[in-house]
This record gives C-alpha cells, sequence and structure tokens, in this order.
C-alpha cells in the first residue's frame, strides 16, 4: 500500500521528525502508529475492567425476586 501525503502540515511535521530523530519516513511511521495503537489499547482496558467489576458487583447482589422464571414472566404478563 502506497501512501501519499496532501497535507502541508503533516508533511513538516514529518520532515521535523525525521530531521530530529534520524529515521527514514518509514522508520518513524512504523514507530508512530505501533505507540499509537499500544496507546489505544491501554486506554480501552479499563473499560473492560471496569465492566468486569461491575458485573461482580451485580452477580454479589442480593435476589429481589426469589420466583421461578415462569412465575416471574406470568407476573409480567398478567400486569400488561
Amino acid at each position: 500500500m502506497s501512501i501519499i501525503i496532501n497535507n502541508p502540515e503533516t508533511e513538516k511535521l514529518i520532515s521535523e521528525l525525521t530531521l530530529l530523530t534520524g529515521e527514514t519516513v518509514d522508520e518513524l511511521l512504523i514507530k508512530v502508529l505501533n505507540d499509537f495503537k499500544k496507546q489505544k489499547r491501554k486506554t480501552k482496558r479499563p473499560n473492560k475492567d471496569r465492566l468486569l467489576e461491575i458485573a461482580k458487583h451485580c452477580a454479589s447482589l442480593s435476589v429481589y425476586e426469589n420466583g421461578t422464571p415462569d412465575e416471574i414472566m406470568d407476573y409480567i404478563e398478567s400486569a400488561i
């Protein structure tokens, strides 16, 4: 896949970074994209951890309705 950059700001940033780091454009893009991917994966982890925390909390709650599923469904249908 080829990438064509038509944005002057992007071209300027790439040029500045290649001069600062001594890396080629390909090396620089690989490094930057891998770093960005790692960052995004890290930011998604807390959501997964938070959902697991919520699931554990819900599983630990007392049962509010102690009827069988059929009894509960009967109750709901009669309320309609």
